[in-house]
């Protein structure tokens, strides 16, 4: 897909994976990926349908699927956006977002549990304040499909990020 217009302001992009629980049909990179997704209806592979996403199995019995990313450079996160585009009944209930806080030693939230629609962006202000995070730790419930996540600071200009406030459970189209 193209580049992402707003990729080179987003934290995710550039961070690397340090863990996933399950990516068993389609990979966990692809959630940072700087490209706009595509999807390819004929495009099959031998685990089933290749999604340019992370999906994981369906009927997870631990209740979750979780990913931790190590970002590129520390960094404030004022904004995070989830899209769920090209699933629709195969995405992820609900997602949260946590940075890993050196000062504690302890996860803590950046964006709270929040439930997703299918084929649809959301958008949540972060509820870190200032907090600096190097690592992210994303947490999908009970399992499903997340196309990308997006990771915004301060720096993010405020009509781009008014737009994708005004985006939340938007159907993509």
């Amino acid at each position: 897909g193209a580049v992402d217009p707003l990729a080179r302001l987003n934290r995710a992009v550039g961070a690397r994976v340090e863990s996933v629980s399950n990516q068993r049909f389609a990979r966990a990179e692809n959630l940072v990926s700087p490209h706009e997704p595509v999807f390819d209806p004929g495009l099959f592979g031998r685990q089933g349908k290749v999604m340019d996403s992370w999906e994981s199995v369906r009927h997870n019995p631990l209740g979750r699927d979780t990913l931790v990313l190590q970002l590129a450079a520390p960094a404030a996160i004022d904004l995070v956006t989830v899209s769920t585009r090209f699933h629709l009944g195969n995405q992820a209930q609900a997602i949260e977002v946590e940075g890993w806080n050196d000062e504690v030693k302890a996860w803590q939230s950046i964006a709270p549990r929040m439930a997703l629609q299918g084929h649809a962006m959301h958008a949540v202000r972060a509820a870190s304040g200032a907090k600096v995070f190097g690592r992210v730790r994303v947490a999908m419930f009970p399992d499903g499909g997340v196309t990308r996540l997006g990771l915004f600071g301060a720096d993010l200009p405020e009509a781009d990020r008014a737009r994708l406030l005004a985006e939340i459970g938007r159907a993509h189209v």
